[in-house]
């Protein structure tokens, strides 16, 4: 798919080992003409690689690496509701454990099985991005402009992976999240299906973060997702005191 030598190298052996193009079929119903959607999802992963967003990307000379026919049809592909970016992640997930286990010879050396969750601020500038607010750095200790993101970690004992992961948004105490009536007023706004997989992404903005957890962890071990057992206890499970 391209002439760059060790991005491209890489990334062609690890779309092939974890299957990336079956999964990126499955997890979309969105069809492209002329650009298959594991092309499209090959090119974005090259972008993020090359550290270039997919403008940036179509003004350099990275875009002759791509067979696709420009950056709209990303963007179409990004911004498509009826994508569930959750799923390829989950089947990407499966296939990271198909292979790590294929690899260990000795099984009994491996660590326990864990699901790790912690959160993390998204900072950003502008005020006109769908949902943002100022919500709390616990790192400097004030509120900052952005999201916070909440990931689960699987990890075998020696290496992880994100399977799941969800944004949100602190709307304070007076349920304006820092911002004016005026800023919240031109924020961004998006008409989606009901119970698209967009729709959902939205209203998880609101979640607690125990709340989201429970669901990661309900859809964890709905996907056959596997971690060591002790005791009376539902698995191993590391978090943050929330």
């Amino acid at each position: 798919m391209c002439q760059k030598d060790q991005p491209c190298s890489i990334l062609t052996r690890l779309y092939k080992v974890l299957d990336l193009g079956m999964h990126s079929k499955s997890v979309s119903k969105l069809k492209q003409q002329g650009s298959s959607l594991s092309e499209l999802l090959y090119g974005l992963l090259l972008l993020r690689i090359y550290g270039l967003t997919v403008y940036a990307g179509s003004k350099k000379d990275y875009w002759n690496l791509l067979s696709c026919q420009g950056k709209d049809t990303f963007y179409r592909y990004l911004n498509n509701p009826t994508t569930s970016w959750r799923k390829l992640l989950y089947r990407t997930t499966l296939s990271f454990i198909r292979v790590c286990a294929s690899q260990k010879s000795d099984q009994s050396s491996s660590g326990p099985r864990c699901l790790i969750f912690d959160d993390t601020l998204l900072p950003k500038t502008g005020k006109k991005a769908e949902g943002i607010t100022k919500v709390y750095d616990h790192v400097v200790g004030k509120m900052r402009l952005g999201y916070k993101l909440l990931g689960m970690v699987y990890f075998d004992g020696t290496s992880s992976i994100l399977s799941d992961f969800s944004l949100h948004h602190e709307p304070g105490k007076k349920k304006d999240g820092g911002l004016t009536r005026q800023e919240k007023k031109e924020q961004y706004k998006k008409s989606r299906p009901d119970k698209s997989y967009g729709q959902i992404r939205k209203k998880e903005l609101s979640m607690s973060n125990i709340e989201s957890m429970k669901n990661m962890l309900c859809r964890a071990f709905k996907e056959k997702i596997n971690v060591d057992y002790e005791g009376n206890q539902p698995g191993n499970v590391l978090e943050r005191n929330w």
